[in-house]
């Protein structure tokens, strides 16, 4: 059997077994499918002994690569192809410009072909029609979740792990220092109490429509179009989280989310680490609210933008001067006491948060994907960004919160 011969079986079975599937017969499909297994058992070995008589014959050494890499559509590409398989993964190029060119309705040649089946190998056999999510090029990802940063920076300041699965955060509840010690003293054990925090993740999902005629766009517009408007869907949500996130439900009153650590300061037991004001904060609610952070963390404070310029700024000493020092060389919007202040619109309206934002673990389960689903009638696309992530603040010491009493 040659090339053309094989790749016309193939398509005639496909054809076939999507006809099955179609008509709800699932056996009969199933037997189809076994059949184009085989029929791919039995070229992929005709081809490997061509290539292995051609290397004898050429008199040198087999490509490493020899193997049958077939697209959705049923074609194949030369078995002898150059480029290995594994420098086609979601960090290459011909990746990227796989996945944009698909979602933008574009052919893609054969490399961005592989490419993409590489690194979504649940769409080589789907013959359904059902939506399958698919990866998001690393390049695309890390820009969206940079745009990200830049609009809440409590977020952008947080740790972060891809940790996939499950992770267990260790969290130091008490410890003791470290002593000197002569030659002659024997050394005493540790007294430290540790609590663990299970990331378990929690689901995170957004929308963007794209009318069709946005779509016929460059294919560098089309990604930053994307990465701009998933930045702000995505970017609301984890900036949300961090600090007021919810965390884990013990009934059913809210749905999973990561534990924001405004939300861990005011639970019962940590009182200590919020002070109250009434009307307006004063210079002693502010001196009160540092000594609060431990000090071996590094302080910023976040806040809103209102918050800042029409009350924080507003605090001022016997002589009219305010104890904000607006300064955009730091990073941030300006300085208290010498800590940088961001404006962050996560942190709710009327409360300042004071820490070392380090201090809070971000862990993503799962990394970006994208699935796709059209609207013919409106004539859009609707793209969905899904991720799953979990969150908590490692260590409270590192925080301390100025909210409006009552």
């Amino acid at each position: 059997m040659n090339k053309e011969q094989y790749l016309q079986k193939r398509k005639e079975l496909m054809d076939q077994a999507k006809a099955h599937v179609d008509a709800g017969e699932l056996d009969e499909a199933e037997n189809v499918m076994n059949s184009i297994t085989d029929l791919d058992q039995k070229f992929e070995k005709a081809a490997t002994v061509a290539a292995n008589m051609r290397a004898l014959q050429e008199n040198m050494p087999v490509p490493s690569n020899v193997q049958n890499i077939m697209t959705d559509a049923g074609n194949i590409v030369d078995q002898t192809e150059e480029k290995n398989q594994e420098e086609l993964n979601v960090d290459s190029n011909a990746y990227r410009e796989a996945f944009f060119n698909k979602l933008m309705g574009n052919e893609v040649t054969n490399e961005q072909e592989r490419a993409f089946m590489n690194v979504n190998p649940k769409l080589q056999n789907t013959l359904t029609g059902e939506s399958t999510p698919i990866v998001v090029p690393t390049t695309t990802s890390s820009k969206i979740w940079r745009k990200v940063g830049e609009l809440y920076p409590f977020y952008q300041d947080c740790f972060k792990m891809s940790v996939k699965g499950n992770f267990e955060l260790i969290k130091e509840k008490t410890s003791s220092d470290a002593k000197w010690y002569d030659e002659a003293t024997q050394t005493e054990d540790g007294n430290e109490e540790l609590e663990k925090y299970q990331l378990t993740g929690c689901e995170l999902a957004r929308s963007i429509d794209v009318s069709w005629k946005l779509k016929k766009m460059s294919m560098d517009d089309f990604e930053n179009y994307i990465i701009e408007k998933m930045a702000k869907k995505m970017g609301a949500a984890l900036g949300y989280a961090s600090v007021q996130g919810k965390g884990k439900p013990t009934t059913s009153e809210h749905k999973p989310e990561p534990l924001g650590v405004a939300t861990a300061l005011q639970q019962t037991g940590n009182e200590d680490k919020v002070v109250e004001y009434t009307t307006a904060p004063t210079y002693s609610n502010l001196t009160t609210l540092f000594s609060k952070v431990k000090s071996a963390y590094k302080k910023t404070a976040y806040a809103t933008n209102d918050f800042i310029w029409n009350t924080l700024a507003n605090i001022k000493d016997k002589n009219d001067r305010p104890y904000f020092v607006p300064d955009a060389t730091t990073g941030g919007v300006g300085r208290l006491f010498g800590a940088v202040v961001k404006e962050d619109d996560s942190v709710p309206a009327d409360m300042l948060l004071l820490g070392d934002a380090s201090a809070y673990t971000m862990n993503f389960n799962e990394d970006i994907t994208l699935d796709t689903e059209e609207n013919k009638k409106k004539r859009t696309t609707s793209y969905l960004g899904y991720a799953i992530a979990d969150g908590a603040p490692e260590d409270l010491d590192a925080f301390a919160l100025l909210k409006k009493k009552g």
